[in-house]
């Protein structure tokens, strides 16, 4: 019986295998997978570009990133150039820069306080609003002035009173 069995399962396969279409086979390859084909083997034929390359082909990667050098004092009795920076009591170097700006930096601003306050007089407001603010008592003080006196008020009153 069990040949029975095994011969009918073998011959439902054998049907269904005549019912399924061949499976087209691959074809004649054209000159571009050729080509595909010559460029990929050369490729992996290549010589590598560096001895770094080659070395790590054949073992394992190696590291790219190497530490710092921690800057090490060197002894006082190797020879040293002729400069101040090396004599006993060197100078203090600093950083050399450049200040743009509209004034010279050696002039003082104090000289010419009174001229320009002369020239704040007689030029006229450049906006009405500000001669109105000016008539109204309005008074222009500095940010950092003005956040102390309300910090100041806020203490006094309370933190909880809104005002």
């Amino acid at each position: 019986m069990k040949e029975d069995g095994e011969e009918k399962a073998a011959s439902a396969s054998e049907s269904s295998m005549s019912n399924t279409p061949p499976v087209p086979t691959t074809p004649i390859a054209s000159v571009w997978t050729q080509k595909a084909m010559e460029r990929a083997a050369a490729h992996a034929a290549a010589a590598p570009k560096s001895p770094m390359t080659k070395r790590e082909a054949k073992e394992k990667p190696m590291q790219r990133f190497y530490p710092t050098k921690t800057p090490v004092l060197p002894d006082s009795k190797s020879p040293r150039k002729q400069k101040t920076r090396h004599s006993e009591n060197p100078p203090v170097e600093l950083p050399v820069g450049w200040v743009l700006g509209a004034r010279s930096r050696t002039t003082s601003m104090n000289k010419d306080e009174s001229v320009m306050e002369e020239l704040a007089s007689r030029l006229p407001p450049s906006h009405a609003s500000v001669s109105l603010l000016r008539e109204n008592g309005f008074i222009q003080t500095v940010y950092t002035e003005w956040r102390t006196q309300c910090l100041k008020q806020r203490s006094a009153l309370g933190f909880d009173v809104p005002r």
